[in-house]
């Protein structure tokens, strides 16, 4: 004989408590999903970012190996215009040519920090587990932003001595279409600012190596790489 309780018998309890259980089972499968979802997606951003912080990444280390290259060729350039230096007649006519482009080119450099921007103004910067490879990101986006003040002050410089060399009566001794290239540089170098031009440009090859730099650099873009599973 089943008990009563009230109107209520012990099968109407026993199909209230499992109705009751499986809405309750219903809601914790249906959250425990949504956690699920949700934390893969935002994986899947927080590799996203990061992806985009390794390509800006290689994007600097590029611009970095650039520069460099621009400062040794100052540099070669201004050894060779040195070297000849009262006898520019007796230089190899295409080399002279070559290092008088080098010579003259107006050249400036910068880095993109987009990506981190992105990454630090979002909630996903915080997302990242390893937070040593947080800490190696901002380093590494320092570094840069300091290698690159480098290049800006040493190209300002180059910049400001080239217009302290070609002044505006040089100009116009450079102006005579019939004149050589040899003969504009003997023009140059007749006044005291061409001289400290080519010295200052010869000098740019101690500050063309940024080998310390490319390895941070490049160790970053493989812990990144290490990170998202690439």
């Amino acid at each position: 004989m089943k008990k009563r309780i009230g109107n209520i018998n012990d099968n109407d309890v026993k199909g209230f408590l499992l109705n009751f259980m499986a809405v309750v089972l219903g809601i914790v499968i249906t959250f425990s999903g949504e956690a699920l979802i949700s934390s893969h997606n935002e994986k899947k951003e927080v590799y996203s970012s990061l992806d985009l912080v390794k390509n800006e990444l290689q994007d600097n280390l590029d611009y970095i190996q650039m520069a460099d290259s621009v400062l040794w060729s100052y540099s070669h350039a201004a050894d060779f215009l040195l070297k000849y230096e009262g006898h520019y007649d007796k230089a190899p006519i295409d080399s002279l040519i070559l290092y008088t482009q080098y010579t003259f080119v107006m050249f400036e450099v910068s880095a993109s920090q987009e990506a981190l921007e992105l990454l630090k103004t979002s909630s996903l910067f915080t997302k990242i587990k390893d937070q040593k490879l947080s800490l190696d990101i901002i380093h590494t986006y320092g570094t840069i932003e300091d290698r690159m003040l480098l290049y800006k002050m040493l190209f300002g410089q180059c910049n400001a001595e080239r217009d302290a060399a070609v002044t505006d009566e040089v100009k116009n001794l450079l102006s005579d279409d019939s004149m050589t290239t040899a003969q504009c540089w003997s023009v140059i170098m007749s006044k005291p600012g061409g001289r400290n031009f080519l010295r200052l440009l010869q000098s740019l090859s101690i500050y063309g190596n940024s080998d310390e730099e490319r390895r941070q650099v490049t160790a970053t873009i493989e812990k990144i790489n290490a990170y998202i599973g690439e």
